[in-house]
C-alpha cells in the first residue's frame, strides 16, 4: 500500500494537491484501463507513484469506490458530478482539496514522468497561474497557442471570487466580466486551424477555478476546453507549448490496439 496521502510530503515549494484520475468508462478498452499491466504492475499504481514522485501535499484518485486502487490507503474522491467527463473530476478535487493548485494526471499516460510534472509545477509556482500543455495535432510538439478572437459565446461565466492574491496578477491579454463570454465556437474552430491540441489531463489548475468547472457543468458544457480557455480568459491558466521530444509523454491508452505486448496476447 501508498502511505495515507494527507499530507504527502513538505518541500520548499509551493504545496500542491494531485489526482489520478481513473474514472473513465474505458468503454473503447472494453475493460478498466486501471487494471492493465505496465512494466508489470497496475496502471493505476504506476501513474500514482509518477504523481507521488512529485511530493503532493495531498495525494487523491478520482474513480470508483470499489476500483482496483481501493485498499491502496489513497482517498477515493467519487464525482460529486457524475457522468461529466474529466471536467467531473477535476471539479470534485477542486472543491475537495486545501492547496491552492491541482496536478491531474489521466491514468491511461503511462510515459508520463514525474520530471515533466514539477517542470509544469514550476512554471505555476513562477507563474501563480494554471499549467496546460499544448502539443502539435500530429504529435510532433512546439504545439503554440492560437490567437483566438473571442466573439460572442453560449456560455456566460461570472468571475470567480478575488479572495487569493493571485488572481489580481492577471496578464495582458483579454479578461473576461460580468457581461462577457466565454469562447465556444471560435476557439475550437481557431486551434483546429493551427494544428495544436490541449493535454488537460496532465496539467496544472488553481483552486479558483471551480467556480468556473461548477458554471461549465451546470450550464452541460463538459468539453475541457471550452473550461480551459475561460480559464485563460480569466487570467487563471496558460497554456505552454510542449517540445518536440516530450510530445510522446502526451501517449495514452484507449483502445486494445494501444497497449504493447505482452498485455495484447
Amino acid at each position: 500500500k501508498l502511505a495515507s496521502s494527507r499530507p504527502c510530503a513538505q518541500t520548499e515549494f509551493m504545496s500542491h494537491a494531485a489526482v489520478l484520475l481513473a474514472g473513465g468508462k474505458s468503454s473503447r478498452m472494453g475493460r478498466d484501463k486501471s487494471a492493465l499491466l505496465v512494466n508489470g504492475e497496475p496502471l493505476w499504481q504506476h501513474q500514482l507513484a509518477t504523481l507521488h514522485a512529485t511530493e503532493p501535499a495531498e495525494l487523491f484518485i478520482s474513480g470508483k469506490s470499489d476500483g482496483p486502487y481501493a485498499d491502496c490507503g489513497v482517498e477515493i474522491l467519487t464525482d460529486e458530478f457524475p457522468d461529466c467527463g474529466p471536467l467531473g473530476g477535476i471539479a470534485t478535487a477542486l472543491r475537495r482539496c486545501k492547496s491552492d493548485y491541482v496536478l491531474v494526471l489521466a491514468v491511461d499516460m503511462p510515459a508520463m514522468t514525474a520530471e515533466f510534472l514539477r517542470t509544469l509545477l514550476d512554471e505555476s509556482q513562477r507563474t501563480a497561474k494554471g499549467i496546460i500543455p499544448s502539443v502539435a495535432a500530429d504529435g510532433s510538439g512546439t504545439g503554440v497557442p492560437p490567437v483566438v478572437v473571442r466573439r460572442a459565446s453560449r456560455l456566460p461565466i461570472r468571475p470567480p471570487p478575488d479572495s487569493h492574491s493571485d488572481m489580481d496578477k492577471r496578464d495582458a491579454r483579454p479578461t473576461l466580466t460580468d457581461e462577457t463570454s466565454v469562447p465556444l465556437r471560435s476557439a475550437p474552430l481557431s486551434f483546429r486551424m493551427r494544428q495544436t491540441r490541449l493535454e488537460p489531463l496532465a496539467a496544472i489548475y488553481p483552486r479558483t477555478a471551480l467556480p468556473i468547472a461548477e458554471e461549465c457543468l451546470r450550464t452541460g458544457e463538459f468539453k475541457l476546453e471550452t473550461f480551459i480557455r475561460a480559464l485563460e480568459a480569466h487570467g487563471l491558466a496558460i497554456i505552454r507549448p510542449v517540445e518536440a521530444e516530450q510530445a510522446a509523454l502526451f501517449t495514452n491508452w484507449n483502445t486494445p490496439d494501444d497497449v504493447p505486448s505482452p498485455e495484447t496476447e
